[in-house]
């Protein structure tokens, strides 16, 4: 047994979780107050939050639960001086504790139990803003009352809730975060304290209203404007990692892969050299790297003599789920693929990512600007009958009030002339019958190639007088659409 509980110790992402079993033990064998009920309660949350967040990132972020042991700990002493002085309106005085005071036991809920929405949601704004969260209390009154209403808590505005209303006046605001994120499970384990604390929660609840408790905590994490942050290492990440290492990850999501050389362009300072950018790049994408939101593939472009320049990067699944995080969007559900690919995959991908970059760099000369860009497979566009183009990327670039809207198709020079052809009749037929894209709009169709002589090729399949679907090369592609935006 010592032995099993000095190798859960040596295990630092357990070790949350082991405090709370040894305070568990505490309480079970020895005459302690009854106030390590509560404790324990909010206790479990914190260790299981924590926990998780160290095991997604393997132990990279030693602070990841610094946040929430303070709120627990604050929370702890309010409900403590709560019990010792007895109920005070907010904004009133902590009393002195009695000497000799001894907590009754709570009695049960039944039928008839009311509470005050209002006062609960008092509580959450003073937790929120305790987290540097600060929110405007009227949006999550509907919330609360439907938290209320699962838990078969009656509604009845002015009802008391002194654990309530102390809690929120002992709480104050924490420094803000610049994301606004939140565990829900934290959030539940406040309120099912204090409504368990007001007498009108048992003590042992169901799996059912544990859920439905969670389920409500994230309708009024939405409806004050914070999102709900299941993961947890995400949410520290979003506080932790400083805007300067953020730049690559808006690109890499909308493309699947970029090249050192090609991160270099797009993170390119006129007052850096051509060496400072790219250690610039190393320092920034390594640190990436260290935290799981980047994966380096284990293939080079252009062979070892390419250094760093040859690295090609992609985004992983915590990556993603990191923009969602600070984007206030729902977590993605795609994934991506662990093994490596092939070098048509990579040849294809890196250049559909050529053409992006290229566009980001012409629009910092202003005169235009890329408002969209997005890569396969989700530029597949339906064509009814449960058909799909399936253009390798679209494109929108504005200028002022005018904007182009573009479908990519990369030639690699491995399609044949019957296969290239079959292609150009698939988007002819579709857009000349009055289909548009997702824009509402019928986009222009590009194909591109890696040399002038494949270009030439398919612009003899098209025809002269197509000017709906034409051709040009890879390095030629981002200027050709820049050059069709500005003509006349």
């Amino acid at each position: 047994m010592i032995g099993f509980l000095v190798g859960w110790w040596r295990a630092r992402a357990a070790r949350p979780l082991l405090w709370w079993v040894l305070g568990l033990l505490a309480y079970a064998t020895l005459p302690l107050p009854q106030e390590w009920v509560l404790l324990l309660i909010v206790g479990l949350g914190v260790a299981l939050t924590v926990t998780i967040g160290r095991l997604r990132h393997g132990g990279h972020q030693p602070q990841h639960g610094e946040r929430a042991w303070e709120l627990a700990e604050r929370l702890g002493d309010a409900v403590e001086d709560r019990i010792r002085g007895g109920h005070n309106q907010p904004g009133q005085a902590l009393p002195t504790a009695p000497q000799g005071y001894v907590l009754d036991a709570p009695p049960t809920p039944g039928a008839g139990v009311v509470y005050d929405p209002g006062a609960l949601l008092t509580t959450v704004v003073a937790v929120l803003a305790a987290e540097g969260l600060p929110a405007s209390a009227r949006p999550g009154l509907p919330a609360c009352a439907q938290l209320l209403t699962w838990q078969r808590i009656g509604l009845a505005p002015g009802a008391p809730a002194p654990t309530a209303h102390r809690l929120a006046a002992a709480l104050a605001p924490g420094a803000p975060r610049r994301y606004r994120v939140m565990p829900p499970v934290l959030l539940a384990a406040v309120i099912c304290v204090v409504l368990t604390e007001d007498r009108v929660l048992p003590a042992q609840i169901t799996t059912d209203d544990d859920e439905a408790l969670i389920a409500a905590s994230q309708m009024i994490l939405h409806a004050l404007g914070v999102q709900p942050a299941d993961d947890a290492g995400s949410l520290l990440l979003a506080d932790e990692l400083t805007p300067r290492y953020t730049p690559p990850l808006p690109h890499l999501a909308r493309v699947r892969l970029l090249s050192g050389a090609q991160l270099d362009r797009l993170l390119a300072d006129p007052e850096l050299s051509g060496e400072s950018v790219g250690r610039v790049r190393r320092r920034i994408m390594g640190r990436l790297a260290q935290l799981g939101l980047v994966a380096m593939l284990g293939r080079r472009i252009g062979g070892v003599r390419a250094g760093s320049a040859g690295h090609v990067y992609t985004l992983t699944t915590a990556g993603h789920r990191f923009l969602a995080l600070v984007n206030n969007a729902p977590p993605p559900a795609r994934k991506q693929p662990s093994h490596t690919p092939g070098d048509l995959f990579l040849t294809h991908t890196l250049s559909i990512s050529g053409i992006y970059v290229g566009l980001i760099e012409r629009s910092r000369g202003g005169g235009f600007h890329v408002h969209s860009f997005v890569s396969e497979p989700h530029c597949w566009h339906p064509v009814g009958g449960g058909a799909y183009l399936r253009p390798d990327a679209y494109v929108i670039a504005r200028t002022g009030a005018l904007g182009h809207c573009w479908w990519l198709e990369i030639d690699t020079g491995t399609e044949t002339i019957p296969r290239l052809r079959a292609k150009i009749r698939t988007y002819r037929d579709f857009l000349t019958s009055g289909g548009v894209g997702p824009d509402g709009a019928p986009p222009r169709v590009l194909f591109t190639t890696p040399d002038q002589q494949r270009a030439d090729a398919i612009t003899g399949l098209l025809g002269a007088t197509d000017d709906v679907i034409t051709a040009t090369t890879h390095d030629r592609a981002a200027a050709f659409m820049i050059d069709e935006l500005h003509a006349p």
